[in-house]
């Protein structure tokens, strides 16, 4: 052999730092190329850097070396990774003991490349050939075994391969070709490959098999299908090309382009395999505006064919409807032309029956109306054994099998109000969807109006932008809410329908609330048409049913009212098995299923005295609302006066401006207090009133007060209309009882005047669970039940010696109440002296409840050269009275005690008029208890007359 000779199957590989030594590169070179080096030897001297060596390699031929030269060679070790150069080497390099050996005599040997295997082939004095590898280094761990009789599987490879001879062989993996009946098994390391090698011929069935290394094929080219209308040889240059655009195809360099006219294929060879395989794992091409499907054209590792796995076997794949492609990442498939009839468990039946018995399914994903399935494998490996094993027949027909490649979700159907959506509308619709900072849209392929359903249908130029638009929610056009689902399209290759528009086995449109996108963040789905009589128990039990028992049920909220619910789950792939396995039943009456998305929170309802809620306040209220310095809101979309039940409702823009409202509290309007709570939404796609409105089964009209935003945080409520007799032990016993087992009660303030209660719970779910349970009854009497929201304590009343109590002194105590440094106050919202026969008071209302709390805590105050005294005024926290909003004097009021000289029994209530004229409850229930002004003491009771606003009755 000349030193030429010896030159073409050796590389030089400069820059190597010192750390690496012979068994990383020969690794490295292996894993990357699953090329072998012979032999390996380091230059010494040869870099300048001294923390850098140079490395001669000897390659099993020329063919590997020449690939390599010039080549890039990453180096990973030690977590590190570093770029070195493969090149041609000098001849002063080669190490002399590597030409001296090389001439010594060789026996006569044929050398041969096939598909990528180098070998030679060496006679033997039995006269049969085998294949011996021209070196066995200690990288080898895998073998090609050819010519397997038939009849043969994995358990008689594995069973001959570790026979008598073979026993200390152990075999880590088989992948068994039932096709082309070869094999390829991987060993546990190098020295079972040597055995293996040196006990051939091994027969099996008394027939002599192919033993030899195994060498892979690169994988450069791809297989291209699409609609027959752009798959014609005159658009070649078209696909060459988008494929050799890296930008837009994730291609490069096309070595040759063929259009195959037999089965309507492009066939696209690539010079380089990493290209081709990033061409695949890019998915989502169009060519000439239609979606193309890119695969892997798998070689055979057969060295007795060039036939590509594309055209090999018997079966015609044109007929057969199968889609060849690479098995190395794939792990679903497309079945379709199912029979009718068959379920799920047909198909898991069918797809591990006997010749499938190695495959595992982990899911079936199955269209009832398309009579399709994707099936999820547990590795590639199963996906190749299927395809290898066509055709499948399922009730003696033929179904159609081919790699699943999904399919992109550009498109979004638009819902909302009849009056907006109209053909005319489309240019709003269309600039609407285009901007971005409005609705996170983007660039529009296509708008149409679709007026046999009244909706939009928007095609975007980008999936990402549909799914964006979805996910955002709260969508408004023309001042009305719409709303937007993804629209799926079909997933079948026979049709381009979408599953909007398709028909159900029934022939009713199935709706295309399945369609929605699960993006692997929702857990959350909504469910309405419950039947009446459903509780949380037989939904739980029909969302962990057998065909869902993989499902986890978190939380269920159960609306009685509007007979819907939402079903938290564990993880988004329960909702995905949910939305899959539509449609559900409950009591023999189909659900309506969707994604929860709940709705945006932007309407407050307000309440206050009957003498200021009226329509011609109206303005008043708006610029209350939209002074966010005030009331801490901002724009108002719309105010509206609702005569019906006395109250102002209010619908801000923003969602945050709404609750930010609520959050402040303390709002005063026209000198009165008003009571803000946020209207929650109807969650409900079946109307659109508010819970505020709505009725329960039996005609009564329910509270808004439920309807006050659960944030996850609080964990207080509040308890009204409890009836006589009950103590805090009764109410603990209610809020734990069956329904309730889950909840602590951590405290609980009664008030037995006011007959309400304040009940701290342990956590906020239990304060939820309360909530999702009411109505709640004590003594068969239904309380009001509501998150208990704290007034502010905004009020002090003010006590000193008569000559100073004086209303023409009322400037000199604001002044002195306003200055922070006199007496620890701030900003009066109003101040007003409060007369009795008998007393003098001052009510001081501050801006802020921080500012009346600091007052009190001060101490010491003084005015006019006398001390007064200063207490902070606690408000009733019952939501059942407004009594405390006048603020006028006690003085001219009176006492009228209904008394019956001939009753036995004694009287403990009396009748207050005049109330109109009173400022406060809090003081009315002050002065009635007080014994040394009015003669009064404990009140068990304070009430108003049903029929006179003027008058309250107080049971002592």
């Amino acid at each position: 052999m000349t030193t030429k000779d010896f030159l073409g199957k050796c590389i030089s590989i400069h820059g190597v730092p010192e750390e690496v030594g012979a068994d990383i590169l020969r690794q490295q070179i292996n894993n990357q190329y699953r090329f072998n080096a012979v032999r390996i030897e380091e230059i010494p001297g040869a870099e300048a850097d001294s923390t850098c060596k140079r490395w001669i390699l000897e390659l099993e031929g020329e063919l590997y070396a020449k690939q390599l030269k010039g080549t890039d060679l990453k180096l990973e070790f030690d977590e590190e990774c570093v770029t070195v150069k493969c090149m041609e080497p000098a001849e002063f390099e080669l190490p002399q003991v590597w030409i001296s050996q090389s001439v010594l005599p060789q026996p006569p040997q044929q050398r041969t490349i096939e598909q990528g295997n180098l070998h030679t082939t060496q006679t033997m004095n039995a006269g049969t050939h085998i294949t011996a590898e021209t070196a066995i280094d200690d990288s080898h761990t895998e073998i090609l075994v050819k010519d397997i009789p038939t009849g043969l599987d994995k358990d008689s490879l594995a069973i001959m391969f570790t026979s008598k001879k073979l026993r200390s062989c152990i075999i880590e993996d088989i992948d068994f070709d039932e096709v082309e009946m070869n094999a390829v098994i991987r060993f546990g390391s190098p020295d079972d490959v040597r055995t293996v090698l040196s006990n051939r011929p091994i027969k099996i069935k008394q027939k002599d098999v192919s033993v030899e290394i195994y060498h892979p094929t690169k994988q450069c080219e791809i297989i291209v299908r699409g609609p027959t209308d752009i798959m014609e040889a005159e658009n070649e240059d078209i696909f060459e090309s988008y494929f050799e655009n890296e930008k837009i195809s994730g291609g490069g360099d096309v070595k040759e382009i063929v259009f195959r006219s037999s089965d309507n294929v492009f066939v696209v060879k690539f010079q380089d395999d990493i290209v081709a395989k990033r061409v695949v794992e890019r998915g989502g091409h169009r060519i000439l505006s239609k979606v193309v499907n890119v695969e892997l054209l798998k070689h055979s590792r057969s060295t007795k064919s060039t036939e590509s796995n594309d055209t090999r076997c018997k079966i015609d794949i044109a007929e057969a409807g199968v889609q060849q492609s690479s098995y190395g990442t794939q792990t679903e498939i497309l079945v379709e032309d199912i029979p009718p009839g068959a379920d799920d468990d047909s198909l898991w039946r069918v797809f591990t029956s006997r010749k499938l018995k190695s495959c595992t399914i982990e899911e079936i994903d199955f269209d009832e109306v398309e009579m399709n399935a994707v099936i999820r494998f547990e590795s590639a490996d199963n996906v190749k054994t299927v395809l290898n094993n066509l055709p499948i027949t399922i009730k003696q027909k033929e179904v159609s099998v081919q790699i699943y490649v999904p399919k992109k979700q550009c498109m979004i159907i638009v819902r909302g109000p009849a009056d907006i959506m109209k053909a005319e509308n489309e240019d709003r619709f269309e600039s609407y969807f285009e901007n971005e900072k409005r609705s996170s849209g983007g660039e529009i392929a296509k708008i149409e109006f679709r007026s046999k359903d009244n909706v939009f249908i928007v095609t975007f130029q980008d999936e990402i932008v549909a799914q964006r638009v979805v996910k955002r929610g709260g969508h408004r056009i023309l001042n009305k809410d719409v709303n937007v689902d993804l629209l799926k399209p079909s997933r079948s290759t026979k049709s381009t329908a979408s599953k909007d528009n398709r028909i159900t086995t029934e022939g009713a449109i199935r709706g295309v609330q399945k369609s929605i996108i699960v993006d692997g963040t929702q857990t959350e789905i909504l469910v309405e048409d419950i039947p009446p009589g459903v509780d949380k128990e037989q939904l739980e039990d029909v969302f962990s049913s057998r065909k869902l028992k993989s499902c986890m049920v978190e939380e269920i909220d159960l609306d009685e009212v509007e007979m819907n619910a939402v079903i938290r789950f564990e993880s988004s792939e329960d909702v995905k098995t949910v939305m899959n396995n539509l449609p559900i039943k409950v009591k023999q009456k189909e659900l309506s299923v969707q994604i929860y998305v709940p709705k945006k929170h932007c309407v407050i309802i307000v309440r206050g005295p009957l003498d200021i809620m009226k329509e011609e306040n109206e303005d008043r209220f708006e610029a209350y609302f939209e002074n966010e310095k005030k009331s801490d809101g901002g724009d108002i979309t719309e105010i509206v006066f609702r005569s019906t039940d006395n109250v102002f409702v209010v619908t801000f823009q923003d969602n945050i401006v709404a609750e930010r409202v609520v959050k402040r509290g303390g709002h005063r309007i026209l000198s009165k207090d008003v009571y803000v709570e946020l209207l929650k939404p109807s969650r409900s796609t079946k109307s659109t009133a508010s819970k505020e409105s709505r009725s329960t089964k039996d005609g009564r009209e329910i509270d808004v007060k439920q309807s006050h935003i659960f944030d996850g945080t609080l964990t207080e409520i509040l308890v009204e209309d409890i009836p006589p007799g009950v103590d805090e032990d009764t109410l603990e016993r209610s809020f734990t009882s069956r329904k309730l087992k889950s909840c602590t009660v951590e405290e609980i303030d009664f008030d037995a005047v006011e007959m309400n209660a304040v009940i701290r719970f342990e956590k906020p779910e239990d304060v939820k669970t309360v909530l999702n349970n009411r109505p709640i009854k004590i003594k068969q009497k239904e309380v009001s039940v509501q998150i208990y929201v704290p007034k502010k304590k905004c009020i002090i009343i003010v006590r000193g010696p008569a000559d100073i109590m004086k209303a023409e002194n009322e400037d000199r105590f604001e002044a002195y109440f306003e200055n922070e440094r006199k007496s620890g106050g701030g900003d009066i919202t109003e101040i007003v002296f409060q007369s009795t026969d008998n007393e003098h008071v001052l009510i001081v209302t501050f801006e802020d409840d921080i500012v009346a709390q600091r007052v009190v805590e001060r101490t010491g105050h003084r005015l006019c050269g006398k001390d007064i005294d200063v207490q902070l005024l606690i408000p009733s926290r019952s939501t059942k009275t407004t009594v405390c909003e006048n603020r006028k004097t006690i003085k001219g009021s009176h006492c009228a005690v209904n008394m019956n000289a001939d009753e036995p029994t004694p009287v403990t209530t009396i009748q207050v008029r005049g109330v109109n004229k009173l400022s406060n409850r809090e003081l009315v229930q002050w002065y009635f208890e007080n014994k040394n002004k009015s003669g009064g003491g404990d009140i068990e009771q304070l009430s108003t007359d049903d029929e006179d606003d003027d008058v309250r009755y107080i049971r002592l």
